[in-house]
């Protein structure tokens, strides 16, 4: 099986496709990489390059385009016995550009899942993930640089740590230099509430303290995606139970600073 796939522009007008792969055996899962042209033509080895082929499960990946005809890659990764997250970048032969088989962007205590990934404007990218390292679900983030260096600190900085969990997380870049990050969040209930934050290149949060309300209404909130505002905010969309049994679509803008709505 080939499963998972994520894409992202090669910024020639082509693409580069990732995806979870077990073609060596069942119980086995390896991440893999293909470029195509715009005209459909394969760049890269026969059925794709090799991103990480490491003992136990390497697999739900997300990318993120480079800046220069490659992308960098992070997954899921169970070679230590936890679930820990791991990248890769290659360049734009689909080579290696940092160590063989991925390395390290959290590998704390309890497991790391749901990686989401967005550029950082200078060839590196900021990971976000689901966290258990406290015994509930939380957010962390990690920016890694074009070289493969870890920008912030060990493991991660915290997205939030509020009371019970924080899941799901979904992430765009800022455009300038940061991430904004969206989540379902059970700090209050047990139905869900949509929370966010937005943190800055060197990974200081600028939002409130384990991140703004979007939306605290009675019943389910889930589902969350977001887009850029044009100006370092984001508009926020989620499916909403509060007036019943069936859901519906509400939104929200957030701007730069954090704060709902639209101000002048």
């Amino acid at each position: 099986s080939q499963s998972n796939p994520q894409l992202t522009g090669d910024g020639m007008s082509g693409a580069i496709i990732t995806w979870g792969d077990s073609r060596k055996g069942i119980g086995e899962s390896d991440i893999y990489a293909q470029k195509i042209s715009h005209d459909g033509t394969v760049q890269w080895t026969t059925d794709g390059v090799e991103v990480s082929n490491y003992l136990y499960y390497q697999g739900v990946p997300v990318i993120v385009s480079d800046g220069d005809g490659g992308a960098i890659i992070a997954w899921q990764d169970t070679r230590a016995g936890n679930d820990d997250i791991y990248a890769q970048r290659l360049n734009a032969e689909g080579e290696y550009m940092w160590t063989e088989h991925g390395i390290p962007v959290c590998s704390a205590s309890q497991g790391q899942q749901s990686a989401v990934i967005v550029s950082d404007g200078e060839g590196g990218a900021i990971i976000a993930w689901q966290d258990m390292r406290s015994g509930n679900q939380d957010i962390y983030a990690q920016r890694v640089n074009a070289s493969g260096e870890m920008q912030w600190t060990t493991d991660g900085v915290a997205v939030t740590v509020a009371s019970n969990n924080q899941a799901s997380p979904v992430a765009i870049s800022d455009n300038a230099g940061g991430m904004i990050i969206t989540w379902w969040d059970y700090r209050d209930d047990a139905f869900g509430d949509i929370y966010a934050q937005r943190l800055n290149a060197a990974g200081l949060t600028l939002w409130d303290n384990n991140g703004t309300a979007v939306c605290t209404a009675s019943g389910y909130q889930e589902f969350p995606a977001l887009a850029s505002d044009g100006d370092m905010g984001a508009i926020i969309v989620w499916a909403d139970k509060r007036n019943g049994e069936h859901y519906d679509i509400y939104a929200q803008r957030i701007d730069k600073n954090g704060y709902a709505g639209v101000f002048v």
